[in-house]
């Protein structure tokens, strides 16, 4: 079966403060989307009190694109839900749990914090948006030796884990 519509399946949630918008679901119930990237670029740290850019830039959308197997109107999805989730541009932990209840992860932290860990590839306690989709495209569009990688480095609690 074909994952392309699973990105679309995940409405955002809006930064606790602000009211939902139309179509958005209630608090904790969205798929943990995340960022740190900059107003010029959605790959680095964001400065605070700064917005994300309403869209990605070509070369992004072509660098991720590329590097996630993910389609362009895919990896588009993907970010304007994140901006909605992370606009200053990056999740911290707290906010990545608080995004899982879609998953029925909201009592328990350690499978959240697992995933926060491993996809929070600067160790920087901020997930980027091209961290978490890099990350969630292994999910949904990696090759069964990458979705294993991915699995076993959550389970041991870090990346690059011998077995």
């Amino acid at each position: 079966s074909s994952n392309s519509g699973i990105i679309s399946r995940f409405p955002a949630r809006p930064p606790p403060g602000q009211p939902p918008s139309r179509g958005a679901m209630a608090p904790g119930s969205c798929l943990a989307c995340s960022s740190k990237a900059g107003a010029a670029s959605p790959s680095r740290g964001a400065v605070r009190g700064r917005r994300l850019p309403k869209r990605l830039g070509r070369e992004q959308l072509e660098e991720l694109s590329e590097q996630t197997k993910l389609t362009h109107k895919e990896v588009r999805a993907l970010y304007s839900r994140f901006r909605r989730l992370a606009p200053n541009g990056f999740l911290d932990k707290e906010q990545f749990r608080n995004t899982m209840g879609v998953l029925g992860l909201t009592d328990d932290t350690f499978l959240p914090d697992r995933m926060f860990k491993i996809f929070d590839v600067d160790g920087d306690e901020k997930l980027s948006f091209k961290e978490f989709a890099t990350s969630l495209a292994v999910m949904i569009r990696g090759t069964e030796e990458e979705k294993l990688k991915l699995s076993f480095d959550m389970t041991a609690g870090a990346r690059g884990a011998a077995g």
